[in-house]
């Protein structure tokens, strides 16, 4: 059947059963009040045998509750859409009640799965809501589309006994009846379809463990546990190994056998090689035996039957059996077997090699009993000695110069070198390269001092330079001109940065200006002003000067340190040749001794002395500097405050402070003879966004008129936010706080002159909004609030 068929015949069901109902509900509906009431319901329950068997006292307590479920609103009376409901429900009983016996006996045994899915023990005969919801899941009934997760649950919530939590198979029907009723098909049909369904596990699968899961390993009482003879031991199944004929040897095969048991320092016994677990484990990875067929845990079992029993290790013969049980396992000939191992030669080393260490790998600095252990016994001692004892080679001019500088360097002692010192010499000469290391500098240094000394005298040194030119083959003469050449040791220090107040010794004063020879004028700076008259006045100068001084409401006739700095500086008198120290200098020098501002004259004597400093005129200067035009500020500008900056805004004594002591509401006279034209439906959507949210409908504060330039897309570069209090301000009465329809329609008009369009244009965009817009946030789906049906107790009949 197509799709469009399926569905076809799931409307003509629908149809069909409305049919029914409605023809139900006509007649039974005797006073053709469009409703049926509690004794209507009772011809109805009467007609369909439901009140048959129920003894006397019973009938009127069944009728309320049967009527109770159909009227879900609680009114007294059964609308079309309740009864309807309800006839279907008692029509999906009756079709529970007729299905066929076979279909029912296998959806009792499904049932009775789920009810005892995971349980042990007794059997369970009833099913809670989790298992419910299993069910729904694992036979395919939930989905997306017409029985959603929510939906379980409520149809578990209708089908179970009120006060309880699980419902028995009865019960279980009635749901799935519902299902049946949601999914527009037959209850039987459905049925059939479930039964056939068992629950399915979605527990995690523990990985493999070969001595659990390897049940032939197993030994003991575990062994008797799964069926194996407890008398077989270890001992039996070694003793089977052992007659297992030992494969003809390889040429070569032996060979690498005993490589791989040697790696790592292993060693022979009185019978050969021995191989432990880890060796054969090595040889099977590096000659890449292992695969899916011949895994690690292989490897492991094989190695402990070839192991006699109570041995860690394995000899020769029984490495044969085992490579021989190996080549079984993956399917191989002995001698092909062979092949692969003596192809790959031996062991593959990827240990991590140690760095070079010269006191452990040359073993001619060993010493006492570490010395005698490589055969230096008699010679503990005989690099020192016999180098102390050679003669030293002709010292080269200059040398001896070069020995002492490097000893007195950072103030070491003159006439003996330390190792440190001779490193540097050796360093800063450049004779330590890849063939001379500073790892030899320091053995050669420990060869040529005396024994039981830590410096070497200029006698040693030139025994060091000539260990050093046989260390280097080359002659003795090359090494000493190399380092006479360098001439000394060299500073790698760190140079301070200037500071102008210790390295401007002109400003030295006191006890320190005598120690540099200022004995006679610890001021001396000041007698560059001595005889100088000031230089001649330029037009503007002056009023520059004042500028720069009153700059920040400081005084103008005097000008002070910073405010010196910053005419430098915005002038462009700094550069290169004159720098912010030289300009504190230069004012020093201009200010009178004692003072620490300068007047015009003053300034004037700076400008003198800056055009020395740069090597220029003073009318180049005076010039440079009347260009400036004056001090700029370079200060943070505040935002913007429309209460603050808009002082037609200003009222009381402050307004009486910008001149609005006449009108302190003056923006109010703009209202003045202005009557705008009414456009039809504006008073409409006026009244709307006045009572949104509850407001007034007459009315309209500042908010809901700031709702409506929002909404009406009113605000833009033009009329931007701040504008829309300006003009209700304008617009409103004044002692008024809100907008009639009248002031409403002079804001509008403000906004068009705001805006610079015409009012109709504005109009029109507003009637366009056609009303306030709502945001508010649509709560959640709630089951047990929104489905009515589920409410008990005193809320049921609400």
């Amino acid at each position: 059947m197509g799709r469009s068929g399926g569905y076809a015949e799931l409307l003509s069901a629908a149809q069909q059963r409305e049919d029914e109902a409605r023809a139900a509900f006509q007649q039974y509906d005797e006073d053709r009040s469009g409703t049926i009431d509690f004794e209507e319901m009772r011809h109805v329950l009467a007609d369909l045998g439901m009140l048959d068997g129920l003894p006397p006292g019973q009938v009127g307590t069944f009728l309320e509750e049967e009527f109770q479920k159909a009227d879900l609103n609680g009114d007294g009376v059964l609308s079309f859409a309740e009864f309807t409901g309800y006839y279907n429900s008692l029509e999906r009983l009756k079709e529970v009640h007729n299905a066929d016996g076979g279909v029912m006996n296998n959806l009792q045994d499904a049932f009775l799965a789920f009810c005892n899915f995971g349980a042990q023990g007794t059997k369970i005969q009833d099913m809670d809501g989790p298992k419910w919801a299993k069910f729904c899941r694992d036979t395919g009934l939930q989905n997306k589309k017409n029985f959603t997760s929510v939906q379980v649950d409520l149809v578990f919530s209708k089908a179970k006994p009120k006060g309880e939590r699980r419902i028995n198979f009865e019960c279980f029907k009635a749901a799935l009846g519902m299902v049946a009723e949601m999914k527009g098909m037959g209850f039987e049909m459905l049925s059939q379809l479930v039964a056939a369904k068992a629950p399915a596990s979605s527990g995690t699968k523990a990985e493999a463990v070969k001595f659990h899961d390897d049940k032939s390993m197993y030994t003991g009482a575990h062994a008797s546990t799964v069926g194996r003879d407890n008398s077989r031991t270890t001992k039996d199944a070694q003793a089977e190994f052992a007659k297992r004929p030992t494969p003809k040897d390889v040429p070569g095969l032996q060979e690498c056998y005993d490589a791989f048991c040697s790696f790592g320092g292993g060693k022979a016994g009185p019978k050969g090689y021995e191989m432990d677990n880890a060796k054969f484990a090595k040889l099977a990875r590096e000659c890449e035996l292992l695969d899916k067929k011949c895994t690690s845990t292989s490897i492991d079992i094989i190695f402990s039957k070839a192991k006699p029993k109570g041995e860690r290790k394995i000899m020769y013969k029984s490495f044969l059996v085992a490579l021989d049980l190996v080549a079984a396992e993956k399917g191989m000939t002995f001698d092909e077997m062979a092949q692969v191992i003596l192809s790959k030669g031996g062991p593959a080393s990827s240990g991590t090699k140690a760095d070079s260490v010269k006191f452990h790998d040359d073993k001619s600095m060993y010493t006492g009993a570490y010395g005698a252990n490589v055969g230096q016994a008699a010679k503990v001692r005989e690099r020192g000695p016999a180098a102390n004892e050679r003669a030293p080679p002709p010292p080269v001019p200059g040398l001896e110069e070069v020995f002492e500088a490097f000893a007195t360097f950072g103030g070491g002692q003159a006439g003996s070198l330390d190792n440190a010192k001779f490193a540097k010499l050796c360093n800063d000469c450049g004779l330590i390269n890849k063939q001379f290391t500073a790892t030899n500098a320091d053995i050669i240094f420990s060869k040529a001092k005396p024994k039981g000394e830590r410096r070497i005298t200029f006698r040693s040194f030139l025994i060091a330079l000539d260990l050093v030119a046989e260390h280097k083959n080359t002659a003795y003469e090359t090494v000493a001109g190399q380092v006479v050449s360098a001439g000394g040791p060299a500073s790698s220090g760190t140079k301070a940065e200037a500071v102008r107040f210790h390295d401007d010794k002109s400003l030295y004063t006191g006890a320190y200006g005598a120690n540099v020879g200022r004995e006679a004028d610890v001021r001396v700076r000041t007698a560059w002003r001595e005889g100088k008259a000031p230089p001649p006045d330029k037009s503007g100068l002056k009023d520059l000067f004042t500028a720069f001084c009153s700059f920040g409401g400081h005084d103008p006739t005097f000008m002070d340190n910073p405010i010196w700095n910053k005419f430098c500086t915005e002038t462009g008198l700094y550069d290169r040749k004159f720098n912010s120290n030289a300009g504190d200098v230069v004012f020093t020098k201009a200010k009178p001794q004692g003072e620490r501002k300068m007047v015009y004259e003053d300034f004037r004597l700076g400008l003198l002395a800056v055009s020395e400093e740069k090597g220029t005129s003073y009318d180049a200067i005076a010039a440079q500097v009347l260009a400036s035009g004056g001090p700029a500020s370079s200060g943070t500008q505040a935002d913007a405050v429309r209460f603050h900056d808009d002082k037609s805004l200003y009222t009381g004594a402050y307004g009486a402070n910008v001149g609005r002591e006449a009108d302190v509401r003056v923006r109010t006279a703009w209202r003045e003879g202005k009557t705008p034209q009414d456009v039809p439906g504006m008073k409409g959507l006026f009244g709307a966004f006045c009572s949104f949210g509850g407001g007034n409908p007459e009315a309209m504060d500042s908010a809901h008129f700031l709702k409506v330039c929002k909404e009406c897309d009113l605000i833009d570069k033009k009329f931007p936010l701040q504008a829309v209090d300006a003009v209700f301000a304008k617009a409103k009465e004044q002692s008024s706080r809100t907008l009639a329809y009248g002031d409403f329609l002079l804001a509008l008009e403000a906004i068009s002159e705001e805006k610079g369009t015409s009012y109709s244009a504005i109009t029109s965009q507003v009637l366009n909004s056609d009303g306030p817009a709502s945001s508010g946030t649509v709560a959640d789906a709630v089951k047990f609030h929104d489905d009515k049906s589920l409410y008990t107790g005193m809320h049921k009949g609400k």
